[in-house]
């Protein structure tokens, strides 16, 4: 035992010098080098310059994922290219990903606007990096060339997609299920009516349903997968993608994907979406979150 009050024959012990830890750097997300101009009659949506898309796509991109998420993207391949196209139905921009090209299309400015005015925020352009990662994840990590995502195959993320069906009791059948639907919708979309006058004392009056909380429309999204259409199909006011999306594409499992992809965009806003979606589905959210550490930390 050394008493530092008495002088000694030999020095002190000394800790060595330790190394200070590197400093992780933030990862800043960058379309420009994958950027596609839009054709004249899609880029005209908003008459914006080819550097000003290239700036909204970076801010929205960086400001609507976390950092691991950013770590995740960069580590990955980028897409083959990034572009803007119109909904030739609508006249609306359109989002997809496809997963053999590695293209995505989609927009960079997507926040809803309410009837009544309001804007909601929604992420269609995180929401299809969400099917980026979920792929391009499984083919570089796991060298999966069956053209299958991650998520699709993933006893884990399998397994959590259906605790969370059967926790919100979408498992059931018949009227039970028809309440539960209905439940889910009227707490997402609050449903508001407008009195129009026509004249000679006659009036005009609409219903529609708002936005209950911003990123409803994703959650939405996440509950139609869980039922493979029928939540939009069935339930007026609600987001998805119907019935038929998920029967043209039955032998991919797409439900799986498409509740990984609102997921992604979720936790890349975080806000009350999130925290609903943690309510909602917390098995999901967690698996996600594991897959998301998992490939930041993994070597391919």
């Amino acid at each position: 035992v050394i008493d530092e009050d008495i002088p000694q024959d030999q020095p002190l012990p000394t800790a060595k010098p330790q190394k200070p830890e590197p400093v992780a750097q933030a990862v800043v997300l960058n379309v420009a080098s994958f950027f596609k101009q839009p054709k004249k009659s899609d880029f005209m949506i908003d008459n914006l310059s080819k550097d000003e898309h290239i700036e909204k796509y970076n801010n929205h991109l960086n400001e609507r994922t976390t950092s691991i998420q950013k770590a995740v993207i960069a580590k990955l391949a980028n897409p083959s290219e990034i572009t803007i196209e119109r909904d030739k139905r609508s006249g609306k921009p359109t989002g997809y990903y496809q997963r053999i090209s590695n293209r995505l299309v989609a927009h960079h400015t997507d926040d809803h606007f309410e009837a009544d005015g309001t804007i909601r925020q929604n992420d269609t352009l995180t929401h299809e990096y969400g099917h980026l990662v979920d792929y391009r994840g499984h083919y570089e990590k796991e060298k999966d060339r069956t053209k299958n995502y991650w998520s699709s195959k993933s006893v884990a993320f399998r397994l959590a997609f259906n605790q969370d069906k059967r926790a919100l009791g979408l498992d059931a059948r018949g009227e039970k299920l028809k309440k539960t639907l209905t439940e889910l919708r009227d707490s997402l979309f609050v449903k508001t009516t407008e009195v129009r006058e026509l004249g000679s004392g006659k009036t005009a009056t609409t219903e529609y349903r708002l936005f209950g909380m911003d990123n409803a429309d994703a959650i939405s999204d996440v509950i139609d997968a869980l039922v493979r259409g029928r939540f939009f199909d069935e339930y007026n006011g609600t987001w998805g993608h119907g019935r038929r999306y998920y029967r043209e594409r039955k032998g991919f499992d797409i439900e799986y994907a498409e509740a990984f992809a609102n997921l992604f965009s979720l936790i890349g806003v975080k806000g009350e979406g999130l925290r609903e979606a943690k309510r909602l589905f917390p098995n999901m959210v967690k698996a996600v979150e594991d897959r998301l550490e998992e490939l930041a930390n993994a070597n391919f």
